[in-house]
C-alpha cells in the first residue's frame, strides 16, 4: 500500500491576511493564517485550483506598485505550492500581467485549455508527478470556458480559451495507463445542487459534474463558486470544493492498495486567525498591510444619511440608496439614458462618512463600466430576468425565488434600473411581470433605441443577460467602477440628497 496527501485551495483572491477588510478585526481567513497547515514531505503536493490574484483591496491597493503587484507569489512559494491551474480573474491584468504572476510563482501551471499564442508562458496542459514512494499522479488543469465571455478582448490578445471538456477528455486520454492517480484542477464548479440533484445552470460555465461523471478522472478539486462542498462520489469520481479566501485547506489522503484501488479520506484544516509560521517576507508584507489598512481609512466623502441595508429581499423589493448612486455614476460618467447596477453590490450599510474601505467593501469587484446600444424591447426582456428573482409562497407572500438561494452568487443576477420607471406584478408568471414601462413619463416602444451603462459582466450577458449579447458598443470606458466610485466621492466632499427607486413591485404580500 503507498498513501500520498493533497493539501487544496481555491478561489484565495488575494486574501493573505486574517482580514476581510470591513474592519481591522480579525478573521478565520487568508493564507497566512493557514500557512502552518502547509507540513510536506516526498508524499505530499500542494495544489490551487485559481482565482489568486485578484480580489482583496490589499491587492487592489498594491496594482500601482509594479515592481510588486502580486506578493501572494512570495507565500505560495514559501509554503511549497507545486501545481496550480488559472482562475477566471487571473486573466483580469492581461497578458503581462499573467506574465508577472506566473514568472514570480515557483509552482507549475497546468491549464490545458489555455493557449499562450507567445510560447513565453510556463503554461502546460497537464503533469505527470512520480512521489517519493513511486506513485505517478497526474495533474490535469482546467479553467471555466467562460473566460471569453468576462474578459475585455484586449485582455485575451495572446491567449485562447478552448472548451473545457474536449481539453480534460483529451488530456485524459494522453495520460491513461500512466498514471496511478489521476487528478482534475477544475476551476469551475457544479451544474447541479449536490444535495438535491436538481440542475443550477443550463450553460457550459460549470461542468464539474459532466467531467466527473463522463472521464477517467479519480479526483475532480473545483472552485470558481466560492461554495464549501463536502466530497461525494460522481460515478466513481471523488469531487470537493473548499471555501474561498483560504478559510479552508481540504487535506486529501489517498491510499493505493496492493489491487490498485484508491481508498480517500478528506479533513477540513480551518484556520484561526492567528499567524504561527514564521515566514521571511513576512515583515516586509506586514508593513505594506499596515499602511494599506491606514489608506482604506483615509476619508473620501459625506452622505446626506447613513445608508442601510435591510436585507436582500426588502432591498431588491424596494431600492437602495447605494444603488441608485451607482447608476449616478455610471450614466454621468458614460453619458448614458439609463443605468443598472446589482443587488450584490449593496448588500451592506454605508456610514455617513466614507472612507475608501467603505467603498472598497461595498464593490468589491473589478467590472468595469460599459455603455450599450439596446431597444425598448431588450429593455423589457432583461427586466423581465430580474422579475424572476421574486416568487410568491403559499400564503401570498413575496418571497426570494429558491433558483436564487442555490447558491450565493446568483444575488447578483438581480438589477436595479434607473433613468426609468418601471413595475412588476409577481402574481403573474415569469416572463410575464413587467406590467409598466415609462422614460420621462412616457411609455417605452419596443424599438426605441436607449444608452445603457452596465458594467462589463453583465455587458456580454453574464447571469442569464443573453439578452445584451449582440447590442452594439457604445462605449467601453475600461475604468474600473470602485475606481470611478472614490474618484467621484473625492469631487463631491459632501453629496446632495439621493433620490428614491423608481420602481415598484406589486401581487404580493
Amino acid at each position: 500500500m503507498k498513501s500520498c496527501t493533497i493539501l487544496y485551495t481555491s478561489d484565495i483572491h488575494g486574501y493573505l491576511f486574517p482580514t476581510n477588510y470591513a474592519n481591522d478585526s480579525v478573521r478565520a481567513m487568508g493564507l497566512l493564517s493557514c500557512s502552518h497547515f502547509f507540513e510536506k514531505d516526498g508524499n505530499t503536493l500542494a495544489l490551487d485550483g485559481g482565482d489568486t490574484i485578484q480580489g482583496s483591496p490589499f491587492l487592489d491597493f498594491l496594482r500601482s506598485n509594479k515592481e510588486n503587484r502580486f506578493p501572494i507569489t512570495q507565500v505560495m512559494n514559501e509554503l511549497g505550492y507545486d501545481y496550480i491551474t488559472l482562475g477566471n480573474h487571473d486573466f483580469n491584468y492581461g497578458y503581462e500581467g499573467m506574465k508577472e504572476f506566473l514568472g514570480a510563482l515557483s509552482a507549475q501551471c497546468v491549464c490545458a485549455n489555455v493557449i499562450d499564442h507567445s510560447g513565453k508562458l510556463p503554461i502546460v496542459p497537464y503533469v505527470v508527478r512520480v512521489l517519493e514512494n513511486g506513485l505517478r499522479i497526474g495533474i490535469v488543469g482546467i479553467v471555466t470556458d467562460f473566460v471569453p465571455v468576462w474578459e475585455p478582448p484586449q485582455n485575451l490578445e495572446k491567449f485562447t480559451i478552448t472548451d473545457s471538456f474536449e481539453a480534460a477528455e483529451q488530456a485524459c486520454n494522453e495520460l491513461k495507463g500512466k498514471t496511478d492517480i489521476l487528478i482534475c484542477l477544475y476551476h469551475g464548479g457544479y451544474e447541479y445542487d449536490m444535495s438535491t440533484g436538481k440542475k443550477l445552470s443550463e450553460t457550459k460555465e460549470d461542468i464539474a459534474c459532466k467531467l466527473a461523471a463522463e472521464l477517467d478522472f479519480d479526483i475532480v478539486f473545483t472552485g470558481h463558486q466560492h461554495k464549501h462542498t463536502e466530497g461525494t462520489y460522481i460515478r466513481g469520481t471523488y469531487t470537493v470544493q473548499p471555501g474561498a479566501y483560504a478559510s479552508e485547506i481540504c487535506k486529501v489522503t489517498i491510499t493505493a492498495d496492493d489491487e490498485h484501488a484508491l481508498h480517500l479520506d478528506t479533513k477540513w484544516l480551518k484556520p484561526d486567525g492567528s499567524i504561527k509560521r514564521a515566514i521571511p517576507s513576512l515583515p516586509n508584507l506586514f508593513n505594506m498591510e499596515h499602511d494599506i489598512q491606514r489608506k482604506l481609512d483615509e476619508p473620501l466623502g459625506t452622505l446626506p444619511e447613513p445608508i442601510r441595508f435591510s436585507g436582500r429581499l426588502d432591498t431588491a423589493l424596494h431600492g437602495n440608496a447605494f444603488a441608485t448612486l451607482i447608476n449616478q455614476v455610471q450614466m454621468e460618467t458614460g453619458n448614458a439614458d439609463i443605468s443598472a447596477t446589482c443587488l450584490y453590490t449593496v448588500s451592506r450599510d454605508l456610514p455617513e462618512n466614507l472612507t475608501a474601505r467603505d467603498v472598497l467593501i461595498a464593490y468589491e469587484f473589478p467590472n468595469t463600466l460599459k455603455v450599450l446600444e439596446i431597444t425598448g424591447s431588450i429593455l423589457r426582456t432583461a427586466l423581465e430576468q430580474c422579475a424572476s428573482y421574486f416568487d410568491c409562497d403559499a400564503d401570498g407572500k413575496v418571497v426570494i425565488n429558491p433558483e436564487f438561494l442555490q447558491n450565493e452568487r446568483q444575488h447578483f443576477n438581480y438589477d436595479y434600473f434607473y433613468g426609468i420607471t418601471y413595475e412588476f406584478d409577481i402574481t403573474r408568471p415569469v416572463g410575464c411581470r413587467v406590467t409598466s414601462l415609462e422614460f420621462k413619463g412616457r411609455p417605452i416602444a419596443d424599438d426605441q433605441l436607449f444608452r445603457l451603462a452596465l458594467n462589463s459582466y453583465r455587458a456580454t450577458g453574464g447571469g442569464g443577460f443573453t439578452c445584451y449579447i449582440g447590442c452594439p458598443l457604445v462605449l467601453d470606458s475600461q475604468l474600473e467602477i470602485p475606481l470611478l466610485l472614490r474618484e467621484y466621492f473625492r469631487n463631491h466632499a459632501v453629496l446632495p440628497s439621493i433620490p428614491s427607486s423608481t420602481f415598484t413591485v406589486r401581487g404580493c404580500r
